[in-house]
C-alpha cells in the first residue's frame, strides 16, 4: 500500500457509518493493514456508529490474528460498544472459540455484563460450549451471577437441557435452588422443556421438590399440567407433595385435568390424590373434566368415587357445569350415574333451566323423563318455558307445553313465556303460544302487555302479528304509555307507521301529559319526529311541567330534531314550568350546538325564570363554560341579580363574621413557564372584573363565584400570583379620599413573574405607576375606589361613617401560606377594612379583579379565607 497514501489521510476520521480504515481492516482480518495503520498512529480504542472499537470488530469476526496484534498494541480489553457488550462477550456471541481463550487468556473481565445483563458465562451456555464454560469458570467467573431476569448459568443450562453443562456446573458448586425474578429454580426451568435427565440429575444432587414458583405451582404441578408422565411418575418416586395446590388453589391432580392428560390423572389418583379437593373457586376434579367434557376422564373419576353432586363457590354442580358447555354426552353419563337433576345455583337455575335455555332437547327430554319439575322457577321466578321462550327455541317449547309446562305463569315482574319471547322478536314461538291459548294481554310488571314490549323493541313482525290477533292497540302501562309510546321511544320507525296504521292516537298522553311526539323528540329519533308531524301530531303540546317537544329535544342536546321543530313552527320561547324556555333547557346541560342554534333563531337571550334566573346564570351555575363563553360574547347582561340577590357568577355563598378576606382556587401546582405561543386568547381562563358580594364589614355573609367562566389554556399549566404594592382608600371626613403607598414594598415585578405576565396576555397586566387618583367617595354613592387594582368598594350611602379606611393586601400573609394546600394558591389580591367591630345593616357590595392560568378548570373550586383581625387565624 502506497506509504504517502496513508500519511495524507487522516488515520482517524470517521468515513460513512462512523468506520475508520482501521475497523474495516480489523473487521476483515487484513492484519498487514491494521499493522501499517496502527504505526501510522490510528487511534486503538476509536469507535464507530455502534460504539464498537477495533478490537471489539475483529472479536465479533473472529479475527484472532488481528485480536493477538491490537491487544499486543494496547488496545482495551473490556470497552463496551453502545450495547454494552465487551469484545469477549461479542466473541462468545458468534462461537469464536479461539479467540474467546485468547481475551480470557490476557485478563479480559469475565463478570461484565451487557446491557441484556448476561455475563459470559450465562452468554456462553446458550450455545452449550462445556470446554468454553470450563475455562471461564477455571479463570474465575461468578457461578451464581444473575442476569436482568434473575437466571443463573445453572437455569440456563438446565433449560436448555445442557445435561454435561448442569453436571459440571453442580460440581463446581453452582446453587441448585436459587431463584429467578418469577420464582423458578433450576429444576422448575428443566421441567419447562421437559428434559427428564436434567431432572433426575436435579432431583439427585438435593434440589427441592416442592418449591413453588410466583403462582405457587410446585414442579410437580407444572409437569402435571403439561402431561409429562414420566417426570410426574419420577417426582411421585421421589416424594414429590400430591396435594399441594397453587395460588388458585389447583392441585397437581386438577392440572392434569384441566389439559386432559388422563394417564396423568390416572397414575395421580393411583397413587393417592384426592379426588373432591377444591380450588379457590370451590371446583372439584369431576367439575374440571366435565366443564371441558372430558367424558374418559369424568367416567374415570365416577369410578374412582367422585362426589357427583358437590357444588362450587358458585352452587354449580358437575352437572350444571357439564350443561353450561353444552357437552351432552357428559350430562347424559351423570344424569345416569344418579346427578341431582334439581339442584338449583345461586341464581336458583336446574339442570332444566339450563337445558332449556340452551336448547338441548334431548337433555331436556332425558330430564323430564327423570322427573325434573316442569314449573320449577330460578330465583327470578323464570320457568325453563320461560328460559326456552326468551332464545327462540320453538322444539324444546312445544315439548315443554307438550308435558303440560303452565302457559301463562308469570315471573318476578309478572311476565309470561308470551312476554319473553315477544320481547325477543321470536315470532314462531310467539305464534305458537298463542296457538296453545296464551293472554295476549296479560300485563307485566309497569302494566306492560306482549304488544308494548314487542313494539319497544322493534319486531315488527310480531307487533303486527299481535294486532292481527286481536291485542288492546290502545291499553296503556302503568305509567300510561301505549305500545305507541313505546316505539316512539327507542325509534322505531317502521313500528311507528303501522301503529298509526291501524288507528294508534298520535296525541294520546301519558299520566305525565308526554305525547309519541315528546319520547321521540327526547331521545332524538328524527325520522319519527317527522313521521308523527307528518301525521299531525301537536307541535307545541305540553307535559305536566309545561315543557314542548322542544324543550325534551334542547335539554337532551339533539339538533337535528330542534332544527326541524322550530321549522315546523314550534314556539321558541314558549315557558315550562318555573319560566324555563327550551333555550334554559339546552344551557342547563351544555349543549352549544343547540344555544347558538336557538338564539341565532331569536331566542330571548336575557329572559329570566320563576327565580329570575337568566340564561347565562343557567349556563354558568352548571360550569358548562363554553355556553357561558358565548352568551357573554353575544352580550347576555352579567350582573343581574336573581331574587336571592346573587349575580350569574356569583351563586355560592360562605358564612363568616370577619372582614379580611382572601379568595383561593383549587389548583394545580406551578411548573415554569413554557417558552412557546400559548392557545388564542378565547381560551385562556382570564376573570375580568367579576363582582363578589363580598364580606360586608358587620361579618354578615361572603359571596364567590362558583367556577372560572372562560376556557383555560390547555397548553399552560402554571398560574399566576403577581405581588404588587399596597394601596390604601382612606376616607376623610371631607368625603374625599387620599392615597397611602407602603414605601417599603416590592413594586418590582420579578423576572418569573414578567415571563407569566408575557405569555398570559398581549393586554398590559400590571401597571407600571400607580395612579395619581384613586377615586373619589361620598356620601351620595357610598363608593371608595382603589384605582390600583381595580377595587371598587359600594357601601350604603347611610353607613359609608362606619369605615374608616379599606385597604388592599396584595402580599400573601405567611400565616395564611402554611394553611394552603399543595393544590391551592391565592390568585386574587386582599382586602382590609378598618376598623374590625364595624357592623352594618346592609351588604357591602365589592368588585375585583380576578387573574389564573391552568389546565383543569372543571376540578377548580373557589374559597375565601377570612380572619376578623391580624390576632386571629385565618379560617
Amino acid at each position: 500500500m502506497d506509504g504517502d497514501k496513508i500519511q495524507g489521510e487522516d488515520l482517524s476520521k470517521a468515513k460513512k457509518y462512523d468506520l475508520t480504515s482501521l475497523h474495516a481492516a480489523a473487521s476483515h482480518g487484513h492484519l498487514d493493514v491494521v499493522e501499517l495503520l496502527v504505526g501510522q498512529g490510528a487511534d486503538l480504542n476509536i469507535t464507530d456508529y455502534d460504539g464498537s472499537t477495533p478490537l471489539r470488530a475483529a472479536s465479533s469476526n473472529g479475527q484472532f490474528d488481528v485480536v493477538q496484534f491490537l491487544i499486543g498494541q494496547g488496545a482495551d480489553l473490556n470497552k463496551t460498544g453502545n450495547d454494552g457488550r465487551t469484545p469477549l462477550l461479542a466473541a462468545l456471541s458468534n462461537s469464536h472459540l479461539d479467540v474467546v481463550k485468547l481475551l480470557v487468556g490476557q485478563g479480559a473481565d469475565l463478570n461484565k455484563t451487557g446491557y441484556d445483563g448476561r455475563t459470559p458465562l450465562l452468554a456462553a451456555l446458550s450455545n452449550s460450549h462445556l470446554d468454553v464454560v470450563k475455562l471461564l469458570v477455571g479463570q474465575g467467573a461468578d457461578l451464581n451471577k444473575t442476569g436482568y431476569d434473575g437466571k443463573t448459568p445453572l437455569h440456563a443450562a438446565s433449560l436448555n437441557g445442557h445435561l454435561d453443562v448442569v453436571e459440571f456446573l453442580i460440581g463446581q458448586g453452582a446453587d441448585l435452588n436459587k431463584a429467578d425474578n418469577g420464582d423458578r429454580t433450576p429444576l422448575l426451568a428443566a421441567l419447562s422443556n421437559s428434559h427428564l435427565d436434567v431432572v433426575k440429575l436435579l432431583v439427585g444432587q438435593g434440589a427441592n421438590l416442592n418449591r413453588t414458583e410466583y403462582d405457587g405451582s410446585t414442579p410437580l404441578r407444572a409437569a402435571s399440567s403439561s402431561g409429562q408422565f414420566d417426570v410426574v411418575q419420577f417426582l411421585i418416586g421421589q416424594g414429590a407433595d400430591l396435594n399441594k395446590a397453587d395460588n388458585d388453589g389447583r392441585t397437581p391432580l386438577l392440572a392434569a385435568l384441566s389439559n386432559s392428560h388422563l394417564d396423568v390423572v390416572k397414575l395421580l389418583v393411583g397413587q393417592g390424590a384426592a379426588l373432591n379437593i377444591t380450588d379457590h373457586d370451590g371446583k372439584t376434579p369431576l367439575h374440571a373434566a366435565s366443564l371441558n367434557g372430558h367424558l374418559d376422564v369424568v367416567e374415570f373419576l365416577i369410578g374412582q368415587g367422585a362426589d357427583l353432586n358437590k357444588a362450587d363457590n358458585g352452587d354449580r354442580t358437575p352437572l350444571l357445569a357439564a350443561l353450561s358447555n353444552s357437552h351432552l354426552d357428559v350430562v347424559k353419563l351423570l344424569v345416569g350415574q344418579g346427578a341431582n337433576l334439581n339442584k338449583a345455583d345461586n341464581n336458583g337455575s336446574t339442570p332444566f333451566h339450563v337445558a332449556s335455555s340452551n336448547g338441548h332437547l334431548d337433555v331436556v327430554e332425558l330430564l323430564v323423563g327423570q322427573g325434573a319439575d316442569l314449573n320449577r322457577t330460578d330465583y327470578d321466578g323464570r320457568t325453563p318455558l320461560h328460559a326456552a321462550s326468551s332464545n327462540g327455541h320453538l322444539d324444546v317449547v312445544e315439548f315443554l307445553i307438550g308435558q303440560g309446562a303452565d302457559l301463562n305463569r308469570a315471573d318476578n315482574d309478572d311476565r309470561t313465556s308470551l312476554h319473553a319471547a315477544s320481547s325477543n322478536g321470536h315470532l314462531d314461538v310467539v305464534e305458537f303460544l298463542i296457538g296453545q291459548g296464551a293472554d295476549l294481554n296479560m300485563t307485566g310488571n309497569g302494566g306492560s302487555t306482549p304488544l308494548h314490549v314487542a313494539s319497544s323493541n322493534g319486531h315488527l313482525d310480531v307487533v303486527e302479528f299481535f294486532i292481527g290477533q286481536g291485542a288492546d292497540l290502545y291499553k296503556t302501562g302503568y305509567d300510561g304509555r301505549t305500545p305507541l309510546h313505546a316505539a316512539s321511544s327507542n325509534g322505531h320507525l317502521d313500528v311507528v307507521e303501522f301503529l298509526i296504521g291501524q288507528g294508534a292516537d298520535l296525541n294520546r298522553a301519558d299520566n305525565n301529559d308526554r305525547t309519541p311526539l315528546h319520547a321521540a323528540s327526547s331521545n332524538g329519533h328524527l325520522d319519527v319526529v317527522e313521521f308523527l308531524i307528518g301525521q299531525g301530531a301537536d307541535l307545541n303540546r305540553a307535559d305536566n311541567d309545561v315543557r314542548t317537544p322542544l324543550h325534551a329535544a334542547s335539554s337532551n342536546g339533539h339538533l337535528d330534531v330542534v332544527e326541524f321543530l322550530i321549522g315546523q313552527g314550534a314556539d321558541l320561547n314558549m315557558t315550562g314550568n318555573g319560566c324555563s324556555t327550551p333555550l334554559h333547557a339546552a344551557l342547563s346541560n351544555g349543549h352549544l350546538d343547540v344555544v347558538k342554534f336557538l338564539i341565532g333563531k331569536g331566542a330571548d337571550l336575557n329572559r329570566a325564570d320563576n327565580d329570575d334566573w337568566t340564561r347565562f346564570r343557567a349556563a354558568s351555575s352548571n360550569r358548562h363554560v363554553d355556553c357561558a363563553e358565548f352568551l357573554s360574547c353575544q352580550g347576555a347582561d352579567l350582573k343581574r341579580t336573581g331574587y336571592d340577590g346573587s349575580t350569574p357568577l356569583g351563586s355560592q355563598s360562605v358564612d363568616t363574621e370577619y372582614p379580611e378576606t382572601s379568595t383561593s382556587f383549587k389548583l394545580t401546582p406551578p411548573s415554569s413557564p413554557r417558552k412557546r405561543p400559548i392557545a388564542p386568547p378565547k381560551q385562556i381562563f382570564e376573570t375580568s372584573k367579576w363582582e363578589e358580594e363580598a364580606t360586608d364589614v358587620s361579618g354578615q355573609q361572603a359571596y364567590a363565584p362558583p367556577s372560572p367562566v372562560t376556557r383555560c389554556a390547555s397548553l399552560l399549566d402554571q398560574h399566576l400570583i403577581i405581588s404588587q404594592d399596597p394601596v390604601v382608600g382612606s376616607k376623610k371626613e371631607s368625603g374625599s379620599v387620599e392615597k397611602q403607598v407602603d414605601n417599603e414594598a416590592n413594586v418590582q415585578t420579578s423576572k418569573t413573574e414578567q415571563q407569566y405576565i408575557d405569555y398570559a396576555s398581549s393586554e398590559q397586566v400590571v401597571e407600571d405607576v400607580i395612579l395619581d387618583s384613586i377615586g373619589a367617595s361620598d356620601q351620595q354613592s357610598g363608593s371608595i375606589r382603589i384605582e390600583k387594582y381595580g377595587i371598587d368598594v359600594q357601601f350604603h350611602p347611610s353607613e359609608i361613617r362606619g369605615v374608616e379606611d379599606i385597604q388592599a393586601v396584595p402580599e400573601v400573609p405567611a400565616e395564611l401560606v402554611d394553611l394552603l394546600t399543595e393544590d391551592q394558591a391565592i390568585i386574587c389580591v386582599g382586602l382590609k377594612a378598618s376598623p374590625s367591630d364595624a357592623k352594618f345593616k346592609y351588604p357591602v357590595k365589592v368588585t375585583m379583579p380576578h387573574s389564573a392560568i391552568f389546565t383543569s378548570p372543571e376540578t377548580a373550586s373557589i374559597g375565601i379565607y377570612h380572619r376578623k383581625s391580624s390576632k386571629n387565624l385565618y379560617s
